[in-house]
């Protein structure tokens, strides 16, 4: 094995290349895998071999092949059994040798661990050894632990330790991270402030639609003299009604399908008073509000938040995810319109104001 290498090593160096070797292995350690020098045969080689602009195509190479089985590849039942599958699993098995192959040289010309320049002092040389040991286990695991075969995933990104440029580039974003830390904090600022601030300003308001009463449940009480004592019964026209009045307690309210959709600002449901005149129940609504009113014999009444309950701002969690949904600019729009229904027109105001400053 030693003399191959010798004859590898004269007859791709030589004499006259002996100053080349040494400025390529000058920035690896002394001793490789506590037994191989700079002088072995062995290191010689493989120091030669992955230096080589050849060997890099050809790993280059091996790497696009391997993306293209990965595209190939399904999940479907008994898929591994069709001639197809089988051949794939075939290829995984000569990518995986490969890859194999390419560590076990890099391990002897570079060292694994010890000393400056190793194998694993460089994080894209450890990217590569998770993806090959990786393998391994998604080869040697049960059918119960197939999710680890989702590591296969990573192969495509050892692209970019062999494509220089590209290297230049995906170091200096990693490199701008730290100094985007204060860029982060203060979007995250600005995010919590509109979070607050909607919050504050439309909590529980996209909950409510215009909904007819329903008396099927509702039953009489008579006023006491003081409206403290007057539960369930009403809103702020009680103050108005004299002691021994007869109102309408527990009336519920229906949403039609045709206003499902629709936000509405009042007369709230929770404000309307009840009360019997000649035997029929008249309301008597609450103050008047500057968003959408229910008309015909309708109140706003809960319902529920839009879309299945995934836009609020009943709380600042909930807050939170509807304004990012807002800075990505989906559906913003449409949401500002809801809650011009639900509380007035210069709503307008912070919507603009978050898109400017957050999207």
């Amino acid at each position: 094995m030693e003399q191959r290498c010798e004859d590898y090593f004269a007859k791709h160096c030589g004499n006259d290349s002996a100053a080349q070797y040494e400025e390529l292995a000058a920035c690896y350690p002394e001793r490789s895998c506590l037994f191989f020098t700079k002088s072995s045969p062995v290191r010689k080689c493989c120091i030669l071999i992955i230096n080589s602009k050849l060997f890099e195509k050809f790993i280059l190479f091996i790497i696009l092949c391997n993306c293209i089985t990965l595209a190939l590849s399904s999940t479907r039942q008994d898929f591994s059994s069709t001639g197809w599958g089988k051949a794939l699993a075939g290829f995984d098995y000569l990518y995986i040798g490969i890859f194999t192959a390419e560590m076990v040289l890099k391990t002897i010309a570079m060292g694994f661990l010890f000393g400056n320049g190793s194998y694993l002092r460089d994080g894209w040389n450890v990217l590569d050894f998770l993806v090959v040991v990786m393998g391994y286990v998604s080869l040697l695991s049960p059918s119960n632990l197939t999710a680890i075969r989702a590591f296969r995933a990573m192969r495509p990104l050892r692209t970019i330790n062999r494509v220089k440029g590209m290297k230049v580039l995906v170091n200096t974003m990693i490199d701008s991270l730290p100094l985007l830390l204060d860029v982060f904090l203060l979007c995250a600022f600005t995010f919590f402030l509109f979070s607050l601030v909607a919050v504050q300003l439309f909590a529980g308001v996209l909950k409510n639609r215009c909904g007819t009463p329903d008396f099927s449940g509702a039953f009489n009480v008579t006023l006491a003299s003081s409206s403290s004592s007057n539960i369930g019964v009403g809103g702020s026209g009680l103050d108005a009604l004299a002691a021994g009045t007869v109102v309408l307690a527990n009336v519920s309210y229906e949403v039609p399908d045709d206003q499902s959709e629709d936000m509405c600002s009042g007369p709230l449901s929770s404000e309307v008073v009840w009360y019997l005149v000649d035997g029929k129940p008249v309301a008597e609504p609450g103050s008047k509000y500057a968003g959408r009113h229910c008309n015909g014999g309708t109140y706003c009444a809960p319902y529920g938040n839009p879309y299945d309950g995934l836009v609020s701002y009943d709380n600042i969690l909930w807050s939170w995810l509807t304004i990012f949904q807002h800075i990505t600019l989906s559906g913003w729009s449409d949401v500002m319109y809801m809650v011009m229904d639900a509380v007035n027109y210069w709503v307008w105001i912070f919507y603009v104001g978050l898109i400017i400053f957050g999207a």
